[in-house]
Order: structure tokens, then sequence, then C-alpha cells
């Protein structure tokens, strides 16, 4: 996953509506997974 400001990153979980992820730059980050579908604040790196 990739996020405009903090960079690639990688989902460690996933739950209640809750989505954490450890970026490369800044570390763990926990999100609102609503947010970050409406927001589009991550997106999918090619594989």
């Amino acid at each position: 996953m990739t996020h405009a400001k903090w960079g690639a990153g990688t989902v460690g979980q996933v739950e209640d509506g809750q989505v954490t992820v450890v970026f490369d730059t800044v570390g763990y980050r926990t999100l609102d997974a609503s947010l970050v579908a409406e927001r589009g604040l991550l997106e999918r790196l090619a594989e």
C-alpha cells in the first residue's frame, strides 16, 4: 500500500473498522477504514 504523505507500507491488521498499516517512513498508523475508502487514502502498489 502507499499513502500520499507517508509513502509505502504494509497492512498489518484490519479490525473493528480500523486499518493498521506499518509505513516504511513513519512506523505504525491506525486509520479509520471508512475514511480510507471514502477519501482514497491508500493505494495498492503494483506487485
